[in-house]
């Protein structure tokens, strides 16, 4: 393996490590919400912003991989750049542009390393795309909900304006006296 793809290797271990913190954050702020433990979500929130903080120091390292010269002709992806290293994809390269040097194989174990790194490099990349759906899944979760209880609050409380107090200024009526009715 060369010292390029040992990096890279380090890289995705480090990625998966990250990934990890953030589906542990991501599960325990959903179960928080679904039980209605309002309170501790924001704790939980803290984890969730290291995890992200530190994935962001990661696009940095992955940007220097990009751009290392000790790697594969440069590419926009590590995806792509890997490929470059399998037989199949680098002969192909090779006769698209019409040289021999594009091909950085240098033997069949570096091969066969670039070819495990790949496959990591595609399940961290599924992985990422289901995380990033749910923290989407999440943020409008928790939005409904906050919607929810402006709205629940508003009816039960018409005269009530939304810094909770009934302050000189008009609020909107919604619904209205539900529980005066109800005595």
């Amino acid at each position: 393996m060369t010292d390029w793809l040992y990096r890279v290797a380090d890289y995705l271990v480090r990625l998966e490590t990250v990934m990890d913190a953030l589906e542990t954050s991501l599960q325990t702020i959903r179960t928080q919400t679904r039980e209605g433990r309002y309170g501790e979500i924001e704790s939980s929130s803290e984890s969730l912003v290291a995890a992200l903080q530190q994935l962001e120091q990661l696009l940095g390292d992955r940007q220097s991989l990009l751009e290392d010269p000790q790697g594969p002709a440069q590419q926009r992806t590590l995806h792509a750049m890997l490929r470059l290293y399998t037989p199949d994809s680098a002969a192909g390269e090779a006769s698209d542009a019409g040289a021999e040097e594009t091909s950085p194989v240098a033997s069949p174990s570096v091969s066969h390393d670039a070819s495990l790194l790949l496959d990591q490099c595609a399940t961290l990349s599924a992985r990422m795309e289901r995380l990033r759906e749910e923290c989407v899944a999440l943020f409008v979760c928790q939005y409904n909900l906050s919607e929810t209880a402006q709205m629940f609050l508003q009816i039960m409380f018409p005269q009530t304006d939304a810094s909770g107090g009934t302050g000189g200024r008009q609020t909107q009526r919604r619904g209205g006296r539900l529980l005066d009715q109800a005595g």
